[in-house]
């Protein structure tokens, strides 16, 4: 299984804590892809910036550093564990689909 991540949006503070362009909010996607199937889970991650933390100026930010922050954030293992199961059932479905039978026109 492949994972990559997406990053949609960083919303920023214009100011905070003496810094300019700090990000508060990261708009994030996580794909899974195994033998032509695939899964995705996203959501967005609150950042907090203090004073007197390591700062990362807006410009010089990387996906690498946002997907840092991401894998610090959230519960990685678990959103990988539940796409590891979409894409299973999605190779080998254990449920379907049925029209109501009214509907078959028998």
């Amino acid at each position: 299984m492949t994972y990559d991540w997406e990053f949609s949006s960083l919303d920023c503070y214009k100011s905070h804590e003496g810094q300019t362009d700090v990000v508060f909010n990261v708009g994030w996607r996580l794909n899974a892809r195994e033998s032509g199937y695939s899964a995705s889970a996203g959501g967005y991650l609150d950042v907090t910036y203090t004073e007197g933390d390591p700062f990362v100026p807006f410009a010089d930010l990387t996906e690498a550093i946002v997907q840092g922050w991401c894998e610090d954030g959230l519960d990685v293992d678990a959103i990988k564990d539940a796409l590891r199961a979409r894409v299973s059932e999605a190779k080998n479905p254990t449920t379907e689909v049925l029209d109501p039978p009214w509907q078959n026109g028998e």
